[in-house]
């Protein structure tokens, strides 16, 4: 120590500290703290250590729509999308959301596995996925994925790469593969020479081509194989633990080839170089001694970027290769620091072609780091008494001799930017000379190089540079009527008439002046509530302007101590935006700027006129902290939300945030300073950025613009299927012609212009050509446009974007749209319309001139129809007849010959027309007439009998009806017809005297008919029972043939058994009988008797099985069988005719098939189709005969029975059921055999018996029925 400074090295980037706890006795410490303090009045001055620079990671997790925080691999297509593979699935990334391509429920088989270990795009832009269980091709059209087969084998892809002869090179668990010709097969890839024979088996890790042609693979556990690929030459690299110049281990992760040609090898145990010269490898190891090693030997990945930049993806962070000094700079996860690295664990390594650095990490998904220099230096605190301690940045000021003061919270830093020397002053409670407590918000430096402070709570302080101690100022209360301020937020200097300096002081009290030379105090009251005053500036025409927090600004006059006030007014649009003003700033022409809680104010003094800049015209945020003005006129303001810069030229504002390098969103209160050479600074909550202007570098690579997606009615519109049309036929990036219906509405179109500076600032113009007659402006959170109720055409959509520092994309991305008219818009549609149109006037003029032409003939029309209806009513005979009710006058036209009729007809006398009416008829006819005349009908008809003058009975008809009523119903006028029927009515009087004849002789008819019938029917049941008995006959007849057998088997063995008894008997009698004879005849009796019981057995069987059918047949008793049992007890009693006509009966009866229902029915029908086999199916003796029964239970009880006969035609398979119907007439056969089957099956147990069969192709019964 020395003059109580302390000097220091500066440590290398990146440098971490360890502080480690100790076991301290505190008492002495704290004794010796007490007394360095109480002697020590200088501040800490530390040498030659800079203030760290911030860089920043921004982070893709699965909170940002990642499917898994592990992204295992990362590859661009050419539209720009970033697909990352992950151990869950593969996302496609646009910069705003990611489309993730898994398996699911609604997509079981969209990849071959979810776990992905590798992508590839090859020269042809196609995108290849190695997952755990093989190789997937991504189809653009559609978005599916081909599986491609290896053989049929499942392998997982660890690596994917493709030679400069565009084979792609498949790196497998199982070895390595090499792409065929067809592009869709692969070959597993085997070298002849003897060193490569664990090769063909190994797991392959890595695959690349050197500039050489030479193929470099590497394995998980036996290095690496280098050979060309006319498999001529091979190398092998193993780890040799006592070769220093070989590689270090034998597990390789990655080999890579950077364009110096230069080949690195990442392992699970360093990080190796080639030297092709020597053939020898060069290692780096981590070192935790050396912070310039690499951060860890476990080596995952290497990437080179477009800078030449060496990149590594160890197990504990990331590493630069310096490749002038052979070492490394590190990058790790910093919990503190929300812009570090997400995780340690390094996976995968990529630079996209905008020039973003991204990274893989294992648990922290992805980090994209801008290859663009930042925009912004930012400087922060690295949390130690070395260097800046707080991040909460004040104050910023430049003295004279270039010195940059910073404030904090009870702290001045002085750095020094030249010799990296810095000088820290805290607040010492114990110290009255120390810096005092609170907030420094101003800092001045007057011409005299004297250094004052306005802080909080602390008031007006200067301080002396050589001791580093602060005297303290504040107006005495008595000499100042009561008034004195503790906070000094502004400072500003002039020079009064004896050339003194006088500071200007913004404080809570109002405005004070301050002589620095008599160290006197006057207060300058402006306004009534004019309370903490925050900016004094002096224009060009030495014009004090003076901002305060809650009356707005003014402007003071320094002679005479008079002003003017500016302030907000609701009812003035053209006022000041709020009388919060928190800074001004004077710019050329007689013009302010003027920074406020409620955005920026442009003001022109001579004018008097506002102009007001707020978000609604680009600003992030209204709130401003501080303004500053730079070189070019240019306007800066810090907000809390950014930094934003106007461009007087454009009126056009450009916003910063943290991706820019921002030490925060927020910024702090007056916390800006311009400095001498143009630098800006601006201090906020987490350091201070520090940049030129005119030296901002901006992201020169234009944006990828794409369409991402299209919807209906608001709902995302999928690919058209064959259960679901739409009108997309690809995916929506790979479609460029669209088809609506006039039906389709509402659309939208969403679109991305992919950059991923910052994406959230891209821009946006997008344009409908034939609707929209200017381009439309829209910005990163509407990234959709939205059309209704278009009329019908061709329109072309066109979209374009621009990234962050409105670099805008050379073309668009273009869309047709065709919209189809309604029907009733089509051309056709008019073309009808056009046609109906002409057709209706056409008819119209027609039909008015076809009037006129009517109207010409008509009355000629009536003359002839009136002499036609004379004609015609004599030609019939009919008399026309037309009664006017009110006059009683009747009119009559060919009157009836022979009959007397009045001439004047009343309601009075209406009984005189009906005198001549028969006596039966009247009542009849006078109820009629009086209905139409009461207005009950209006149509009547009646037959009755006349007398004519013959004083003969007639026949007539009368049809009249009322042609006229009044207002009441009642009617005035009738007319009709009188018609004579009298021969008519003879001939109908004859005629049903005929059909009585002929209905009795039909009776007669019928039941003679019904007779016959009766008979037939008779006939027929006696038929259907002879054919019964003659089959119970046949039965009978075979049942006797079957049981003779074994009767006769017993009967034989019985007498053999007598003779031989007989003569045992004699020889016992004589005595010649011996053991050897006793024990011959136990033997052979044995054996006799065993066949008897076998015989008797057999017997026994058939009688019992006879019996049952028998009794089956005779009783119509439902009766729960054993269906196998009872099928197999009809055979044995048919057996006789089944072994006659040598046919194999096989059975298909599950064993315990129960079920109630007739037995004998099922007997008879069996029974009935094995008769029909055998004298139909097997006339041909050479065919081997077979009878198959199956019997099943699913809904019904069903039973198939087939032979292998001679099978039937059509025309016989559809009327073997009919009676009567045979093949065999007048060879034995009745025609009813089958009759009696299908009657059984169908009334007698309820079901349904079909036929099928073709010639020589057997046939086949099925009968289905319930349980009864």
């Amino acid at each position: 120590m020395i003059n109580g400074y302390t000097n220091m090295d500066i440590p290398h980037y990146g440098t971490r500290k360890v502080n480690r706890r100790k076991n301290i006795d505190l008492l002495p410490l704290l004794t010796l703290l007490l007394i360095t303090v109480l002697i020590q009045s200088k501040p800490l001055i530390a040498k030659d250590i800079p203030i760290e620079k911030i860089m920043n990671f921004k982070h893709f997790s699965v909170n940002d729509g990642l499917s898994h925080s592990d992204v295992i691999d990362i590859v661009q297509d050419k539209q720009g999308f970033i697909w990352l593979s992950t151990d869950y699935g593969l996302n496609r990334y646009d910069g705003y959301t990611s489309k993730v391509y898994s398996n699911s429920k609604e997509t079981p088989n969209l990849l071959s596995s979810n776990r992905i270990k590798s992508s590839y795009i090859d020269s042809s832009g196609h995108l290849w996925l190695g997952t755990d269980k093989g190789l997937d091709l991504f189809n653009p059209l559609d978005g599916t994925f081909e599986k491609i087969n290896f053989n049929g084998s499942e392998h997982m892809v660890k690596v994917i790469y493709e030679d400069s002869e565009h084979h792609l090179w498949i790196g497998t668990n199982k070895g390595l593969f090499r792409q065929n010709r067809d592009h869709k097969t692969f070959d597993r890839y085997q070298n002849p020479l003897p060193e490569a024979e664990k090769l063909a088996s190994a797991y392959i890790t890595s695959v690349i081509e050197d500039d050489k042609g030479r193929l470099w693979i590497g394995t998980n556990k036996h290095g690496v194989y280098r050979f060309s690929t006319d498999k001529k030459q091979l190398a092998h690299y193993q780890h040799e633990s006592d070769n220093r110049a070989g590689i270090s281990a034998n597990n390789i992760n990655s080999i890579y080839e950077t364009s110096q040609h230069e080949i690195w090898i990442a392992t699970n145990d360093g990080l190796n170089k080639y030297d092709d010269e020597h053939d020898s490898f060069v290692r780096f190891i981590h070192d935790p001694n050396d912070t310039t090693s690499l951060s860890a030997n476990m080596n995952y990945c290497l990437f080179e970027d477009s800078l030449g930049v060496l990149w590594v993806g160890t197990g504990h962070g990331l590493s630069k290769f310096e490749p002038n000094t052979n070492t490394f700079t590190r990058f790790y996860h910093d919990p503190t620091n929300v812009k570090s690295l997400s995780n340690n664990i390094i996976l995968s390594i990529y630079e996209d072609k905008y020039g973003f650095l991204w990274i893989g990490t294992a648990g922290g998904g992805a980090n994209i780091f801008d290859r663009v220099p930042q925009a912004f230096a930012g400087y922060q605190s690295v949390g130690n008494d070395n260097n800046l301690s707080q991040k909460y940045t004040v104050s910023i000021y430049e003295d004279n001799a270039g010195t940059l003061w910073l404030s904090g919270d009870g702290e001045l830093t002085g750095l020094n930017r030249e010799t990296s020397q810095y000088i820290n002053y805290k607040h010492n409670p114990l110290i009255k000379t120390s810096l005092g407590k609170g907030r420094i918000y101003a800092i001045h430096e007057d011409p005299n190089n004297q250094l004052w402070m306005g802080s909080f709570f602390s008031g007006l302080s200067h301080m002396d540079r050589e001791s580093g101690q602060f005297n303290y100022y504040r107006p005495d209360e008595k000499l100042n009527d009561g008034l004195t301020f503790k906070t000094v937020v502004s400072i500003h200097e002039y020079k009064n008439e004896v050339d003194d300096v006088v500071l200007w002081l913004g404080t809570e009290t109002g405005l004070w002046q301050f002589n620095t030379e008599t160290k006197r105090f006057n207060h300058f009251p402006i306004g009534e509530k004019a309370n903490y005053t925050f900016s004094i500036v002096n224009d060009g025409e030495e014009r004090l302007w003076v901002s305060t927090y809650n009356e707005g600004f003014f402007h003071v006059n320094k002679k005479d101590g008079s002003f003017t006030q500016y302030h907000h007014d609701d009812n003035d649009m053209n006022s000041l935006s709020s009388d919060i003003v928190i800074a001004i700033i004077p710019a050329a022409n007689d013009h302010l700027w003027i920074a406020t809680t409620e955005g920026l104010d442009h003001f022109d003094t001579k004018t008097k006129r506002f102009s007001h800049y707020n978000i609604h015209n680009g600003l992030p945020n209204n709130n401003i902290y501080s303004i500053l003005l730079d070189d070019d006129k240019n306007i800066w303001v810090s907000t809390n939300k950014g930094l934003s810069r106007l461009d007087v030229t454009s009126n056009q504002f450009e916003n910063f945030d943290v991706d820019d390098g921002l030490q925060s969103n927020e910024f702090n209160l007056s916390s800006s300073h311009k400095t001498k050479n143009g630098e800006l600074y601006f201090g906020g909550i987490n350091g201070f950025n520090a940049f030129f202007p005119d030296q901002l570098l901006e992201h020169k690579i234009k944006p990828d613009i794409v369409i991402t997606d299209f919807s209906l009615f608001n709902e995302s519109v999928s690919i058209s299927t064959a259960e679901k049309q739409s009108p997309l036929t690809n995916t929506i990036e790979a479609t460029k012609d669209i088809t609506l219906t006039h039906l389709d509405y509402v659309f939208s179109i969403d679109f991305a212009a992919i950059h991923f500076g910052d994406p959230m600032q891209n821009q946006y113009m997008y344009q409908l050509e034939g609707f929209d007659n200017n381009w439309i402006k829209s910005n990163a959170k509407l990234r959709h446009a939205t059309y209704t109720n278009l009329p019908s055409g061709d329109y072309i959509f066109r979209v374009k974007g621009s990234n962050k520092d409105n670099i805008w994309s050379d073309s668009s991305s273009v869309i047709n749209i065709k919209i189809l008219p309604a029907p009733w818009f089509t051309w056709w549609a008019f073309l009808l319309y056009i046609i109906v149109i002409g057709s209706i006037l056409g008819i119209f003029f027609y039909r008015r001139y076809q009037h006129y032409l009517f109207k010409l003939k008509i009355a000629e029309k009536i003359k002839i129809s009136e002499e036609r209806l004379s004609m015609a009513l004599w030609g019939s005979g009919d008399q026309f007849w037309d009664l006017n009710i009110a006059s009683g006058e009747v009119n009559r036209i060919n009157v009836l010959d022979g009959f007397a009729t009045p001439e004047h007809i009343t309601l009075e006398n209406i009984n005189e027309l009906v005198d001549n009416v028969h006596q039966d008829d009247q009542a009849a006819l006078l109820a009629l007439i009086k209905n139409s005349v009461d207005g009950k009908t209006d149509i009547f008809e009646f037959a009755y009998r006349l007398k004519n003058i013959n004083q003969q009975w007639i026949w007539v008809m009368n049809k009249g009806r009322v042609v006229s009523r009044d207002n009441n119903g009642k009617t005035l006028r009738m007319a009709g017809v009188l018609i004579n029927v009298h021969e008519l009515y003879e001939t109908q009087s004859q005629l049903k005297l005929l059909n009585q004849n002929l209905e009795d002789k039909v009776e007669q008819r019928t039941k003679e008919l019904q007779e016959s019938i009766d008979v037939l029917k008779d006939t027929q049941q006696k038929l259907v029972q002879s054919e019964k008995m003659a089959a119970l006959g046949d039965l009978v007849a075979g049942f006797a043939h079957e049981v003779n057998t074994p009767l006769g088997i017993c009967v034989t063995i019985l007498s053999l058994q007598l003779d031989t008894l007989k003569n045992l008997k004699e020889q016992y009698s004589t005595g010649e009988l011996t053991a050897e004879d006793i024990e011959v005849y136990m033997n052979k009796s044995d054996e006799q008797l065993l066949v008897a019981q076998r015989n008797t057995n057999r017997a026994a069987t058939l009688i019992k099985s006879f019996k049952q059918v028998a009794v089956d047949q005779s009783h119509g008793v439902v009766t729960n069988i054993d269906m196998k049992d009872y099928i197999e007890m009809v055979i044995s009693s048919n057996s006789p005719k089944i072994k006659q006509a040598k046919i194999r009966v096989n059975l298909i009866i599950p064993d315990n098939l129960k079920f109630k229902t007739y037995p004998g029915a099922w007997a008879q029908i069996v029974t009935n189709l094995i008769d029909n086999s055998i004298a139909h199916a097997f006339t041909d003796i050479s065919r081997e005969a077979e009878i198959t029964i199956e019997v099943e239970r699913n809904k019904h009880i069903e039973l198939i029975y087939t032979d292998n006969g001679a099978g039937m035609p059509e025309e016989v398979s559809t009327r073997v059921f009919e009676p009567f119907y045979t093949t065999k007439r007048g060879q034995g056969g009745t025609g009813l055999g089958m009759h009696i089957v299908y009657n059984l099956v169908t009334q007698k147990l309820k079901g349904t018996i079909d036929c099928t069969s073709r010639p020589n192709e057997g046939v086949s019964f099925i009968i289905e029925c319930d349980e009864l």
